[in-house]
């Protein structure tokens, strides 16, 4: 597959680097999010609204929510009509793989009147290309827009990151502690695996990263990026 050969050879890269990427928090939930007690509902009686990659679901109406990696449409929030609260806030990997940095932004807070059968998107202002952006720059903001009718909501509140959950009633998510695994004794030291190779005469570890990075669509991107999260 296309993307295994991107990560292999991109894993080569990091390795010979030694890059290390910060990571962000741990989510809990795939797929489509129903922000809304009982038992799903026909979707023309719900109003949605798109999360596109690079925005985080914090809450919705007091109630904590996580999503994991977004694909190359985002992740549909589903709500029922009415006046709803909505947290997200925005983060993205900045910098090139070797010298990567991980940009949090504030913590945007909409109070948007949705309707049944309309479709809503956050949108941002952040880098096309966040692997050739300067985080110590970076100040993203977020909107919502209805895209029937093209209207743009600016977000009722703006908190700086940290603590948001507090200032918006919302008790975290417990952590969940699994039992003690049992005592098993460590297997024998592998072989040692052979060095990686280098690059090719003329080309850099920069270089080809950049060069594989270029190349990698979104999909196979977030894929990456994910990856990395798991891979301290």
């Amino acid at each position: 597959m296309v993307f295994n050969s991107l990560l292999g050879k991109l894993t080569v890269l990091l390795v010979l680097s030694g890059a290390f990427l910060l990571s962000g928090c741990a989510t809990t939930l795939n797929g489509p999010v129903h922000a809304y007690p009982g038992k799903p509902r026909s979707l023309s009686e719900l109003a949605e609204i798109r999360i596109p990659p690079g925005i985080n679901l914090i809450a919705v109406d007091s109630v904590e929510y996580k999503h994991g990696e977004a694909g190359p449409e985002g992740v549909p929030l589903y709500l029922t009509p009415g006046r709803h609260q909505v947290a997200v806030n925005y983060s993205e990997v900045y910098g090139d793989p070797t010298a990567a940095s991980l940009y949090t932004s504030d913590t945007f807070i909409f109070t948007p009147d949705v309707r049944a059968g309309e479709t809503y998107r956050f949108a941002h202002n952040g880098p096309e290309d966040p692997a050739s952006a300067d985080v110590s720059t970076a100040d993203v903001e977020i909107w919502l827009l209805n895209t029937r009718g093209g209207q743009r909501l600016q977000a009722a509140r703006r908190v700086p990151a940290g603590g948001i959950l507090s200032q918006l009633g919302v008790t975290p998510s417990p952590t969940v502690v699994a039992p003690a695994a049992p005592v098993i004794p460590a297997p024998a030291p592998a072989a040692p695996m052979p060095a990686p190779a280098r690059p090719a005469a003329g080309g850099t570890v920069l270089d080809e990263l950049r060069n594989w990075w270029q190349q990698a669509s979104p999909a196979e991107r977030a894929e990456f990026r994910k990856w990395i999260v798991d891979h301290p």
